[in-house]
């Protein structure tokens, strides 16, 4: 008897540990696109961008005119001068590559720090739902899709989504 007793005692604790967890899900990506914060953050980003891609352009402008030039130089034009416009031309142009890459790093960064209280306010409010209903856990669906949801799950990003936009 006492076997017995310890044998479903030993397959009734993981059953009452599991009958205790409270799991909820969570679309972190649709509570963030649908907060008015985040088209700030987008406007300002494509402000930003809008900059860099000017700067670009001019950049690129100046270097098809100096190539064009180049190419207009006549046969009587000394080899020394043609030598050093062809090292200017290729000059500019390794500029404006490392200009590219700087500002696709600068975008991000801006990214990152347009989106990061974003995200700051959102975790903070799905843990104030979480604790306030006792959740064990609460998963993100966007980043890491659940293979199977029930028709009983718990999804809170109605309530997240509410809860930041009453603050």
């Amino acid at each position: 008897m006492k076997r017995l007793s310890l044998i479903l005692l030993t397959f009734a604790l993981p059953l009452l540990a599991l009958a205790q967890t409270s799991i909820a899900t969570v679309n972190v990506q649709e509570v963030f696109a649908a907060l008015p914060q985040s088209e700030l953050a987008q406007n300002e980003l494509n402000r930003f961008n809008d900059k860099l891609k000017a700067e670009y352009a001019t950049m690129q402008r100046t270097l098809d005119e100096k190539f064009a030039a180049y190419q207009q130089l006549d046969g009587d034009v000394p080899q020394s001068i043609k030598e050093r416009r062809m090292s200017e031309i290729r000059q500019d142009d390794r500029a404006i590559g490392d200009f590219f890459e700087r500002s696709q790093q600068e975008l991000a960064n801006k990214k990152q720090q347009l989106e990061a209280p974003i995200y700051e306010l959102i975790g903070a409010a799905i843990k104030e739902i979480g604790d306030k209903r006792g959740y064990t856990y609460v998963l993100d669906v966007s980043k890491t899709p659940v293979a199977y949801r029930g028709t009983g799950a718990i999804d809170i990003t109605q309530d997240v989504i509410e809860l930041i936009s009453k603050q």
